[in-house]
């Protein structure tokens, strides 16, 4: 019980852990009176407060703005109204300047009604779609402005209409269009736009000179920079004469003619100062650079149509088509966007880049509309003449030049519109995360409130019991409800190591097999309570052994067997397939299928399955339980293994789940599992089940074994073959068949053979339900389903008068305690109930441990009589000296031993970076809390073996 209760406080804290370390504001408040409840550290310190300062306070009154009451936002008056809703709305903080994406609810906690909220910062989000807002606009501005200068109107009318849409746009005071004089010594006013609603004038018509020494002629002249940017002009000398005038900010930018300074372009704001930013810039650049095409050209279309340089700088594509829809100009612009050449595009015609029906529509609705001096726009699709399709906007009208016909603007909003689908997926998925986060919360609440109740429920019936069986039943279900909320924080915490991407492989040479059957020995009690049949079949071609993480492949398997359990009715059937796809460079790729018999999974269920806090449907969770991160944790092993996961499903029709790794073949498997004693040519054994999947496996097994393996499929074959084919030395048989069973077919070959036939009996029945008649019928041994070859070989060497290797259990613990017999190590621990746990554990081996409080303590004890311990335990969060410090303060000692001690961390921090952080304080190892008995007795193994 000690043990139970110290791993639940771990794992409390390390959820508490993980509710502080996620980028999310999180609170509980009670109903009615808003006072806080929880609030994790993220949202406290916004607040400039600590957690425990802000618990049981109002929530409103934490507010900076003398709040009296409720924030009129607030939705828990509808929430209140509606509790089975979720609200989830945009906040935008006026104090702060940031946008949160808020999650409103109502649950359940401690059996009463609570407010939860859940909220993230969006601020990102938004600020790229105010930079996608402006873009847009950017560009619709430069197709009005390209749309008015290939009309026929003269150019100063031109100018003025282009200006008038920027300073609108912009929002600016005054642009001013300066140009040099015929003898290059003044600049003065050519054209210009002064926002007149906001009471700003042009004012008198001045002309400045424009010598060496003048910032206009250094700048764009001497040094030929791309522009001068102003955001404030006071305080700046060579801006005192702008200042005058009532410029508070501008941007001047060079405008070439033939390649020689014309003049400049210059956009003032004469209301305050002002952060021009990139964009801003370059906008007004690009005008400058159009208007300076314009101010070159001619007075008529037709010396637009020969001066093709006015537009040719247009990123958009500009054409002129003939009434009979022969084109006779088209721009650089509409050369990049088609892929073809400009030759290429005059002689085949613009419809050679739409479609069949694109061209029809253009031809026979558009042009025809267009020709009556109607405008028209509309998107359609573009094939370039690499076959990429790109999307346009184009807005066609009426030319009135000499020859009549149609001119052309499209511009490329392929970008535009991936962007806004991108824009809208990313607040749908957003909203979907912030859901399944609130979703995830809630059932987290129900998944750790339910083995907490079963704990705390038997620990109260075990205190009042007197009865030693019933104290023992409240032991096995407290373990039981232990080891799931172990479970609950341990997905926690993979989960979180994998969003913060510190989530790593361990790999190391390992029994394949041997691993397999642990992962069966922890699952198969669930199949016997709900008398599910199993089968494991590997193929022959799959390695022994294996490189690779097994604890985290086990941790996969285990998952997946444990949902096919959870998921399939009573009597159902599951299946664990392996097989060797491939080997190439020295990597195998390996299959995995785990296949039921249950409920079946839907297409539209199947596309959530391996999100992340989610699961196939909500009412599987209230039906089944479960944190719904198994599958997204084991995705994420798989592919870090070099692999995939999916499933295969149909509702009502079972489900297949299989995954690939990429592994190497390993060396920790013995190289003969019978004993070479034994002459197996002559070894004859009978094999009799009633499953083809057992008669197959025996099969394969006499190719490995080279024996002698015949099978039968009932009793009453097998008594024929023994007819026909005299006694065999071993024979395994089946508890539940048709017809003869099992005990009854063992006394026939008893009755016939006596002692020289040995019987092995194979079942998924539990061996204490049928032991008793089993060995009256003359049974030898047994051996639980599913079955294993180094299981069937250790039995068969057993009962040839050849013991088995010692796989664990208290024969290992028999031989530490020979190995660690006089051996003594130092264990520094604070809290004494782990220190009893740890000496209880390790009472078995018979390690003498002396035990310290602290890390201070610790050190003492060392240096009194360094020569006595051979290794040492630290634990890391202690007072006065944490452990760290104490292995610094031990190897820094001077002390001869203290340089060579193993020190072995063990901790409950077990992320990489606290593995690392003890490596760097000289730490030998780590073994992570809660404490696998193996582990500790495989580090001393490790290090004490290692003195000698």
């Amino acid at each position: 019980m000690p043990e139970n209760n110290v791993d639940i406080s771990q794992s409390l804290d390390n959820l508490t852990e993980i509710l502080n370390g996620m980028d999310s504001y999180v609170y509980v408040t009670e109903l009615g009176t808003d006072k806080i409840l929880y609030i994790n550290e993220k949202l406290a310190a916004q607040y400039g407060a600590k957690v425990p300062d802000v618990i049981g306070k109002v929530c409103w009154q934490l507010l900076p703005t003398g709040q009296t009451g409720r924030c009129s936002y607030c939705p828990l008056e509808k929430l209140e109204k509606y509790p089975d809703k979720v609200v989830s709305w945009i906040h935008s903080s006026k104090i702060t300047g940031v946008h949160y994406r808020k999650t409103d609810r109502i649950i359940s906690l401690g059996g009463k009604k609570v407010h939860l909220q859940y909220a993230v910062d969006i601020s990102d989000l938004i600020t790229a779609e105010e930079a996608l807002k402006k873009q847009l606009e950017q560009q619709e501005l430069m197709t009005a402005v390209s749309q008015s200068f290939i009309s026929t109107d003269d150019t100063p009318v031109l100018v003025e209409q282009a200006l008038n849409l920027v300073g609108n746009f912009m929002n600016l005071s005054k642009i001013v269009i300066a140009g040099l004089d015929e003898k290059k010594e003044f600049l003065s006013r050519r054209f210009g736009w002064a926002n007149n609603s906001a009471g700003v004038t042009l004012g008198q018509k001045l002309q400045m000179p424009f010598l060496p020494g003048n910032i206009i002629y250094d700048t764009f002249v001497e040094k030929m920079q791309p522009q001068v940017v102003c955001n404030d002009t006071e305080g700046y000398r060579d801006f005192e004469y702008l200042a005058k005038f009532g410029v508070k900010a501008f941007i001047i930018i060079p405008i070439y003619i033939t390649g020689k300074f014309w003049g400049t372009i210059t956009v003032d704001d004469c209301v305050s100062a002002r952060e021009w930013d990139y964009s801003d810039i370059n906008l007004v650049r690009l005008i400058g650079s159009v208007i300076s095409e314009l101010i070159s050209r001619g007075e008529t279309e037709e010396e637009l149509l020969q001066m093709s340089s006015i537009v040719d700088s247009s990123p958009q594509c500009i054409a002129f088509v003939k009434e009979g829809g022969i084109p006779v100009y088209v721009n650089q612009g509409a050369v990049d966007l088609t892929g073809y050449s400009r030759e290429e595009l005059l002689r085949g015609g613009l419809y050679s880049v739409f479609d069949e029906e694109t061209s029809r529509r253009i031809r026979d609705e558009i042009k025809p509309a267009v020709l009556q001096a109607r405008e028209n726009s509309f998107e359609v699709s573009m094939i370039r003449k690499n076959g990429e399709v790109r999307t346009l906007l184009v807005v066609c009208y009426a030319m009135s030049s000499k020859v009549r016909g149609l001119g052309i603007i499209a511009t490329d909003i392929t970008e535009k519109r991936r962007l806004e689908r991108e824009l809208v997926k990313a607040k749908e998925q957003a909203e979907q995360a912030n859901l399944a986060k609130s979703n995830f919360l809630s059932r987290m609440s129900h998944e750790m409130r339910t083995p907490m109740n079963a704990i705390i429920g038997m620990t109260s019936i075990a205190r009042r019991s007197d009865s030693m069986e019933r104290k023992d039943y409240c032991l096995d279900k407290i373990d039981s409800a232990s080891n799931h909320l172990l479970g609950v924080i341990n997905d926690v915490l993979d989960m979180s190591k994998i969003e913060a991407n510190k989530f790593e492989l361990s790999y190391t040479d390992f029994n394949f097999e041997k691993m397999l059957m642990k992962v069966i020995n922890v699952v198969h009690y669930r199949m016997d309570e709900k008398k599910q049949e199993f089968v494991v079949r590997g193929e022959r071609d799959v390695p022994k052994a294996l490189v690779s993480d097994e604890q985290r492949l086990s941790q996969v398997i285990t998952n997946l067997l444990g949902n096919a359990i959870k998921f399939t009715p009573e009597g159902g059937k599951i299946s664990l397939l392996v097989s060797n796809l491939s080997e190439e460079d020295g990597f195998n790729t390996l299959q995995f299928e785990v296949r039921d018999s249950g409920i079946g999974i839907s297409e539209e269920q199947q596309s959530r399955l391996f999100r992340s806090f989610e699961q196939g449907d909500g009412s599987v969770s209230r039906k089944f339980g479960g944190t719904g991160l198994g599958l997204a944790i084991s995705k994420n092993i798989v592919e870090l293994m070099g692999g995939r996961i999916w499933v295969e499903s149909e509702p009502e029709k079972g489900s297949s789940f299989f995954f690939t790794i990429k592994a190497r073949s390993g060396t920790a498997v013995p190289k003969n599992l019978i004993h070479l004693g034994l002459n197996w040519k002559t070894l004859r054994v009978l094999a009799v089940d009633d499953s083809v999947d057992v008669r197959d496996y025996f099969s394969s097994l006499s190719d490995l074994l080279k024996m002698q393996c015949l099978t039968a499929e009932s009793g009453a074959e097998a008594c024929s073959i023994m007819e026909r084919d005299g006694p065999f030395d071993i024979i395994f048989v089946d508890w539940k068949m048709p017809g003869m069973d099992g005990i009854e077919l063992t006394r026939r070959i008893k009755a016939q053979y006596g002692e020289n036939t040995v019987v092995i009996m194979i079942s998924a029945a539990e061996w204490n339900t049928i032991e008793a008649e089993a060995r009256q019928a003359g049974v030898a041994r047994f051996i639980a389903k599913p079955l294993f070859a180094s299981t069937i070989a250790d039995c068969i060497n057993e009962c040839l008068g050849i013991p088995a290797v010692p796989k664990g259990g208290g024969e290992r613990e028999t031989a530490m305690q020979d190995h660690f017999k006089g051996c003594r190590i130092l264990l520094a621990e604070d809290i004494e109930i782990n220190r009893e746990i740890v000496t209880t554990l390790l009472e078995p081996t018979g390690v003498v441990i002396d035990s310290a409080e602290n890390g201070k303590v610790a050190f003492d004890l060392f240096a009194q009589n360094p020569e006595a311990y051979d290794a040492i335990f630290m634990d890391i969060h202690m007072p006065e000296v944490d452990g760290y410090e104490a292995t610094k303060m031990i190897r820094a000692s001077g002390i001869p031993r203290g340089a060579e001690v193993p020190i072995i961390a063990m901790t409950a921090n077990v992320f990489r970076e606290d593995i690392e952080k003890c490596a760097a304080a000289g730490m030998n190892d780590h073994v992570g809390k809660p404490l696998d008995l193996d582990e500790v007795i495989d580090k001393l193994d490790r290090y004490i073996r290692r003195k000698e």
